[in-house]
């Protein structure tokens, strides 16, 4: 996606820059939706790793480079 005049100025890029986009929705375990969430990052200042499991839910950020 290219980054809106929103997300450019916050984000510090020029308008049309691709940002990185992460969309999620956390649950409970009962299966209903406890957290939604659509965040945008300069996608040279970060890099996500995500494992999934039923039995852990590791989520890491951190920094590019």
């Amino acid at each position: 996606m290219a980054a809106s005049a929103r997300d450019a100025g916050p984000l510090g890029v020029r308008r049309t820059s691709p940002p990185l986009r992460v969309r999620r929705v956390t649950t409970a375990r009962e299966g209903r939706p406890a957290e939604r969430s659509d965040d945008h990052y300069r996608s040279d200042a970060v890099s996500f790793g995500a494992h999934h499991s039923t039995g852990n839910n590791a989520l890491a950020r951190k920094p590019a480079g």
